[in-house]
């Protein structure tokens, strides 16, 4: 269960990301990009780009689905 508040949380990160970024310019955004992408590390790089979708549809959980405030709220106590 821990593992689907954490894909939660990191949906709700990503969506914030993309809603902070969908106004800006292609040459902007892309900057801020290949910026980010210079920063990983190549592990960090590999995991990102490796094939963990496999493991999500295996799993026999039912998928648990949090409200807007309950994912901010748990993103605030951390």
């Amino acid at each position: 269960m821990e593992d689907n508040n954490i894909d939660a949380q990191l949906h709700a990160l990503h969506w914030a990301f993309f809603s902070d970024v969908m106004d800006k310019d292609f040459p902007d955004l892309f900057a801020e990009f290949v910026t980010w992408c210079d920063s990983l590390s190549k592990e960090e790089m590999d995991s990102i780009l490796s094939d963990d979708d496999e493991d999500m549809e295996d799993s026999e959980d039912e998928p648990v689905t949090y409200t807007e405030d309950e994912i901010w709220k748990s993103l605030s106590v951390n």
